[in-house]
């Protein structure tokens, strides 16, 4: 069956409203939260003025936006939460709320996906390439990058943060690209050309993203390609899988010696492995944060003490810490076992209906989309529920509901099809 081009009606303002998402998501600390905020309130008219305009917003089916059920719950209790327990982020918390309304709209008209894939790779790709440029000019960030933008901020450090404020969201940001361009790459259904672009692209992000040194996203992001991949129907996908495996590793051990950042990465992985080194060093002496969440979901089991307000203050009396580097006890802490219970039934629904869409398209662009989004979910489950965030730092939730919301509005086009057929 060929397969009709998403392109259509509305592309360009879908890219215009994706890009000033992607600004607000990965931009913020460039172009200063107030300009972002205002940028990503654009969107959100923008959006919702589209969506009105078709007329397809007030016949929607009920069916189509199951996934989306959960997280109106998830984002009305922590709007709540917040107020109730004196929140420490207002920003992640309008955002939870925004991005649920963004994925509602959204789903009313598929044409979107493209062209936001498209954007997202775009504007990520400048962090990766910012990342590579950097290490190999170390002076485009000392004398350009870190005085223009972060003088102030002691985490952004080097090559390894590139144009973020912080290594760990350069991983992140990296991971994304990985994921969306080597996905663009597997499963399109564009041209051959188009394919190995994707994949030249998927090769930049990888590369920027060993650069950053961060080991869990290299490792959550690696995993979630290949747990997608070996659940897809592509032939021959084991032997690829299994050649692509020894092509890395081959690369990785001859370019180890000869580039200092590849090398960092493999030490820092080494010692991650390593008998010799302990587990509260590997964790980067996390425990304290994890055991600071037990403390606290004992004082509020049921409800928590609200949203976002996690926040742990180090021995030094200084040094403050507003998230438990692991999210099902962050969400224990914040919501209580109530809210961790809604939180984790959204997750879910949203995973397996993700499943179960894939088996209902038939069209190839449609089911490369789909398990796009499955990837991408994979990546932050893995990643937020071992050692990461995912509902309080916003590039990561706006990044998690973009997946979603693509699952919505595949589904409710199969649904509408079938019903018209």
């Amino acid at each position: 069956m060929h397969c009709p081009k998403t392109r259509g009606k509305g592309e360009f303002a879908f890219g215009v409203i994706t890009l000033f998402v992607c600004l607000f998501a990965y931009c913020s600390s460039l172009i200063t939260y107030r300009i972002s905020f205002v940028i990503f309130a654009l969107s959100i008219m923008l959006m919702i003025a589209l969506a009105v305009r078709s007329g397809r917003v007030m016949s929607f089916d009920l069916r189509a936006i199951v996934p989306l059920l959960p997280w109106g719950a998830v984002a009305v209790m922590a709007a709540i939460g917040f107020v109730l327990g004196g929140g420490y982020d207002l920003s992640a918390t309008i955002a939870l709320v925004s991005v649920v309304v963004i994925s509602y709209f959204a789903v009313e008209n598929p044409n979107w996906i493209l062209p936001a894939v498209k954007v997202f790779i775009g504007v990520l790709l400048i962090f990766a390439l910012a990342t590579i440029a950097c290490y190999v000019a170390p002076q485009l960030y000392t004398g350009f990058i870190k005085p223009t933008f972060y003088s102030n901020v002691p985490m952004a450090m080097d090559y390894r943060s590139g144009l973020a404020s912080h290594y760990s969201h350069n991983g992140t940001f990296c991971t994304i690209g990985l994921i969306l361009a080597s996905s663009m790459s597997f499963y399109g259904s564009e041209s051959s050309s188009a394919k190995r672009f994707y994949g030249i692209l998927a090769l930049i992000f990888f590369i920027a993203l060993v650069l950053t040194t961060k080991r869990a996203h290299l490792l959550c992001g690696i995993f979630a390609i290949g747990f997608v991949y070996l659940l897809s129907g592509n032939s021959h996908k084991y032997l690829k899988a299994i050649g692509v495996t020894v092509l890395m590793l081959l690369a990785v051990a001859i370019l180890a010696p000869l580039v200092p950042g590849v090398e960092a990465t493999i030490e820092r992985l080494n010692s991650t492995f390593s008998s010799g080194t302990s587990f509260e060093d590997n964790v980067n002496n996390r425990t304290f944060l994890w055991n600071y969440a037990l403390n606290g979901l004992s004082q509020a089991p049921l409800f928590g003490h609200g949203w976002t307000s996690y926040c742990y203050r180090w021995p030094d009396g200084f040094t403050i810490t507003y998230m438990a580097h692991n999210e099902l006890l962050n969400l224990l802490y914040e919501t209580g076992f109530f809210g961790t219970a809604l939180v984790l039934a959204g997750c879910l629904t949203s995973f397996v209906l993700t499943f179960t869409t894939i088996s209902r398209v038939v069209e190839g662009q449609q089911k490369a989309f789909l398990r796009l989004s499955l990837c991408i979910q994979v990546f932050f489950l893995s990643y937020a529920f071992t050692s990461g965030a995912l509902f309080t730092t916003i590039p990561n939730l706006i990044t998690y509901f973009f997946a979603i919301a693509i699952t919505c509005s595949l589904r409710w086009n199969s649904i509408s099809r079938q019903k018209a057929a």
